[in-house]
């Protein structure tokens, strides 16, 4: 959010609403995670496939399935799905309770 910071500013002082960009920003939130599970979920299943398949044959073992539950599936995305509204409603309220004016400037260096 500080990157867009002055554009923000830009928005609320032509009289966007707060509504408006805080469903903006969650929508891409969204897509941002949907789409970084969908990979992630990919990647696990076939890396965790691969890790049964090395282990099957140093340990030779009898059985051993490689199983993906969707119940975890779900639950990956939704805690990924919380930290990252969590993170962008706390970074965009920061900048929607600045005046457009104090806003459109850019942030002071920390001490």
């Amino acid at each position: 959010m500080a990157a867009q910071r002055e554009q923000i500013a830009a928005l609320k002082a032509l009289g966007f609403p707060t509504a408006a960009l805080i469903q903006h920003y969650l929508k891409l939130v969204l897509v941002i995670v949907l789409m970084g599970s969908a990979l992630g979920i990919a990647a696990g299943w076939g890396f965790g496939k691969a890790m049964i398949a090395s282990y099957q044959g140093f340990f030779r073992l009898p059985d051993l399935p490689f199983r993906l539950t969707p119940w975890s599936d779900v639950l990956g995305v939704a805690i990924s799905l919380t930290a990252a509204s969590l993170g962008v409603l706390t970074a965009l309220r920061q900048v929607v309770r600045l005046a457009p004016a104090v806003a459109m400037r850019p942030a002071a260096p920390a001490a």
